[in-house]
């Protein structure tokens, strides 16, 4: 069995509910067993971070500033509930957005692999040390063309769902 030492997260809809480009932080909502999950991998030294695509910025609902600010939050109370998160990629892009220079055709955008080869190369993580735990299935594409292992999260407990790929 192979040693993972990173996970790669999406966010939405796997480490916070999905609510439709949630940016406020009335709208941050941990999912079940999610800061737990951090917690855990951080007591076994397993790296995390977060590739998220953010298509809202392209969109015109929010600035990159506020996906920032958001982030930001997340990882306070990541933090504070014992996890560490390292760094998140996020992809603000969308070919046919509203705002430039945001709306454009670009290699980070999941199901592409910027995102995550750039996570990869900050960590100093070898692709096959590493997982994607996304919902979507451009997640999984995206670990596919890393040439990370992919792992589809439906819903329930994160934590267990974590446990169950790591040991």
């Amino acid at each position: 069995m192979r040693r993972i030492r990173a996970v790669i997260f999406d966010r939405d809809g796997v480490l916070i509910e999905d609510v439709g480009f949630p940016i406020r932080d009335d709208q941050l909502k941990w999912t079940n067993g999610a800061q737990a999950a951090l917690a855990w991998l951080a007591e076994r030294s397993i790296r995390c971070a977060i590739a998220s695509n953010q298509s809202g910025v392209a969109r015109g609902y929010f600035s990159i500033q506020d996906v920032h600010r958001f982030n930001d939050t997340l990882l306070s109370q990541a933090e504070a509930a014992g996890g560490a998160i390292e760094t998140i990629e996020i992809c603000p892009h969308l070919p046919d957005g509203i705002v430039a220079p945001f709306n454009v055709v670009c290699n980070c955008r999941k199901p592409m692999p910027g995102m995550l080869l750039k996570i990869l190369k900050k960590l100093d993580v070898a692709p096959e040390e590493a997982v994607m735990i996304g919902d979507r299935e451009v997640d999984l594409l995206a670990a596919r063309a890393a040439s990370v292992a992919g792992a589809q999260f439906k819903g329930g407990n994160l934590l267990q769902f974590v446990q169950g790929l790591i040991e």
